[in-house]
């Protein structure tokens, strides 16, 4: 129900709309294969060996058997070539073709489509738009500007949280307790119940995924844990692969409920790594092949998704904790700028950064925990005290 990025590398010279398709055809990336499957079946192939493009449209004859899929696989193929040729210049079209002629599809009866057509099946939708959450004394609080609000429901009210996450659709919240070792998963509304449950000794910051399901680390050993919480069921340990190995800090499941990204200890150092989610034939699921994110001499503090294709990361460079943007497409690290005191961050895609710091001395009152957000200008604006700052998903 969702497309899902692959990264791979073209020639620079070259029909970029063939050699994008000719990549599509061949199937997912070795590392990714495992987590997706493809509306195109193999042996499909190009008819004519290249896409054609006319003015903005993408011509793509394809082999016979194509006009014989389902109908909702013919649509999920569409989706797949619209937003795999959106990135070639000038494509805002794309003509579906097999044998030569255009293939009827729920989407449209004459083959031609475009990736806006398309936009439900896009990683980075927010169905619950930019709300910014946080914990202020304990309780789960939804931020606009300067105001912190109470959220509605248990979790809003004396929850002893330290830290939360939102679902995608924003009805429902996960906190783990101050003394981490239980988590507090409950709905968004007035009438909403909570179910409280004892996880471990030093449960880490939540992560919901795409379908709703709870991801915590329990790191009160020297290893780690990986624990999956569904609603109305116990929670699971989660069989974690390559990553079974090595004391997992934080886990944060990408909006396309496929991918991952990891901060976890090796040889003394904070590294970042990326994971897949893989279901299981018996319906279980898994923690599958992990890739390694070379962060420059960068040491992870904390990560979070800030579109499909980026990280937004916290990172220790020289004895300074900043933010930093990862790129996933070019390998790219490049500093956010400053911000004191920071230790812990929130991205969602198209929203702006926001950072939770430790205490700060404020002239005429206690230390308390602030949160600062990034503007249009790339400057760092104080919002108000509260901390572990996070956006739905």
């Amino acid at each position: 129900d969702v497309l899902v990025p692959d990264l791979t590398y073209l020639p620079v010279r070259g029909n970029l709309p063939t050699l994008l398709v000719e990549e599509l055809l061949d199937g997912p990336t070795e590392w990714l294969d495992p987590a997706v499957r493809s509306a195109i079946d193999p042996g499909v192939a190009l008819q004519s060996g290249s896409v054609v493009q006319v003015g903005t449209m993408a011509r793509v004859d394809l082999s016979s058997q194509v006009a014989r899929a389902q109908a909702e696989q013919r649509d999920r193929l569409a989706a797949q070539l619209a937003w795999t040729l959106r990135q070639a210049p000038g494509v805002s079209e794309v003509a579906v073709l097999s044998d030569g002629q255009p293939v009827p599809l729920p989407s449209s009866e004459t083959g031609v489509v475009s990736a806006d057509e398309f936009a439900f099946y896009d990683p980075a939708d927010e169905p619950a738009g930019d709300q910014l959450y946080a914990v202020s004394d304990g309780r789960v609080v939804a931020v606009d500007d300067a105001d912190a609000v109470a959220v509605p429901g248990p979790l809003g009210e004396d929850a002893q949280a330290r830290s939360v996450a939102v679902n995608l659709t924003a009805t429902r919240a996960a906190a783990d307790s101050v003394d981490g070792t239980s988590a507090t998963v409950g709905g968004l509304m007035e009438s909403g119940t909570a179910t409280t449950s004892d996880l471990g000794a030093d449960i880490g910051v939540p992560s919901f995924d795409r379908a709703g399901r709870v991801w915590f680390v329990d790191r009160g050993q020297d290893t780690s844990r990986v624990l999956l919480l569904d609603e109305g069921s116990e929670a699971v340990e989660v069989a974690s692969g390559a990553l079974a190995d090595v004391r997992v800090e934080r886990l944060q499941v990408a909006p396309d409920g496929v991918r991952a990204a990891a901060v976890y200890e090796s040889e003394g150092a904070a590294r970042l790594l990326l994971t897949l989610v893989l279901h299981r034939p018996d319906g279980l699921l898994e923690l599958g092949q992990v890739r390694d994110v070379v962060l420059d001499g960068v040491e992870a503090v904390d990560v979070a998704w800030a579109s499909a294709t980026a990280l937004a990361l916290l990172g220790e460079d020289a004895d300074d904790v900043q933010p930093f943007l990862v790129e996933l497409s070019n390998g790219s690290v490049s500093s956010r700028g400053q911000v004191e005191g920071a230790v812990s961050l929130a991205a969602s895609p198209g929203q702006p950064l926001v950072i939770g710091t430790g205490p700060i001395a404020v002239e005429g009152a206690d230390p308390e925990p602030l949160l600062v957000r990034q503007d249009a200008l790339q400057e760092w604006v104080p919002l108000l005290s509260a901390s572990s700052p996070t956006y739905p998903g």
